[in-house]
């Protein structure tokens, strides 16, 4: 007998729990899933984030590996790499292998002897069409073909300095800080004005500390460092604008301390760096870059001194090499015209060695 039926004078049946008669009975699916616990949510938004970044990674190596093989070709296409012969089949090399490379040098090396004598040819060109005395030199920094025109010199090209000078200054100031003699931070101010606004009185103040406040002194420790890396023809006789006999340089010992400064030789490679640094922030460019391509990095110093001295030197980088170029005019009749004629020099000769 089942005592669970209900018997017809039983009170109503009430269950245990409150009923509730507007719950939604058949909106319950009995074979839904249980609701996700807030640890299995994070595992698996967490293993979404995974597999995106995996994505992205894959992405990111396939461009890397176009961009690098579109490099290669183009690298072929223009010649920047040569193919290595290939050795696989043979320990040994044959013979066309053993003289390739003596050819290749061969070709090379007539290929500088002609940038120079193109260069070369631009300069006596230059030379031969100007007023006034002029000294001029050039050398590829990739090289070491050299070049160099004067005119209206008797015997050794030495020109008028003007603030060209300041090459050498600043050259024996990292000397001095490099043994100690002065300090950089005593010293940066100046420098960083004598340089790039070419300023005279930073300049003065720089030579008088060389010697602790003799300028006499101060101008044979320039004369000192300027002999003492190859340009013996410099010569540092009076400060800036003081009376007294002029200050002297030669355009090819201009371009043997620019040479030291791009080499990292001069003084130190730390102190050649910033002397480097410096020379990009000339901030007077109306002779060697004005005319070159846009973006074309030169590190340079001018001089000037009304009637008597225009000058600029310095180094130009480019894709085909880089190289200097000293360029000094003196007892030019128009300042101007010497300052335009050093641009369109600057612009023939980039011509001639990127061309």
């Amino acid at each position: 007998m089942d005592n669970n039926r209900h018997r017809p004078n039983d009170p109503p049946f009430e269950p245990d729990f409150p009923f509730d008669p507007d719950f939604p009975f058949d909106a319950v699916d009995p074979g839904a899933p249980a609701p996700e616990e807030p640890a299995q949510r994070s595992a698996r938004i967490l293993r979404r984030i995974v597999l995106v970044l995996v994505i992205i990674a894959l992405l990111m190596s396939v461009t890397l590996a176009a961009l690098v093989v579109r490099r290669a070709i183009l690298q072929r296409r223009s010649g920047d790499t040569a193919a290595a012969p290939d050795r696989t089949e043979s320990a040994t090399p044959a013979a066309s292998d053993v003289a390739a490379p003596a050819d290749g040098s061969a070709q090379d090396a007539s290929a500088d002897k002609a940038q120079s004598a193109g260069v070369q040819k631009v300069l006596d060109d230059f030379a031969a069409s100007q007023d006034g005395t002029w000294d001029v030199y050039f050398e590829s920094l990739a090289t070491g073909e050299t070049a160099s025109a004067q005119r209206g010199h008797d015997s050794e090209p030495r020109s008028v300095a003007a603030s060209l000078i300041k090459l050498y200054v600043m050259g024996a100031v990292y000397d001095a800080v490099a043994h100690g003699k002065l300090t950089h931070d005593a010293v940066y101010n100046d420098l960083y004005s004598m340089i790039t606004v070419s300023d005279n009185d930073a300049c003065n103040r720089l030579v008088t500390l060389l010697s602790g406040g003799n300028a006499a002194a101060g101008m044979k420790a320039v004369n000192d460092f300027a002999a003492a890396i190859g340009c013996p023809g410099t010569q540092m006789n009076r400060l800036m604008l003081q009376p007294g006999t002029e200050n002297y340089v030669t355009a090819r010992e201009c371009g043997t301390i620019l040479r030291a400064i791009y080499s990292g030789t001069c003084v130190s490679a730390d102190a050649s760096k910033e002397m480097l640094t410096l020379l990009k922030a000339q901030t007077v460019n109306d002779r060697l870059p004005v005319n070159l391509p846009q973006g074309t990095v030169v590190a340079h110093k001018t001089g000037n001194l009304a009637n008597l001295s225009c000058g600029d030197v310095g180094i130009v980088f480019t894709p085909e090499g880089d190289y200097i170029l000293c360029v000094i005019a003196n007892h030019e009749p128009s300042d101007g015209a010497a300052t335009g004629a050093i641009a369109t020099l600057s612009r023939t000769v980039y011509d001639a060695v990127t061309g």
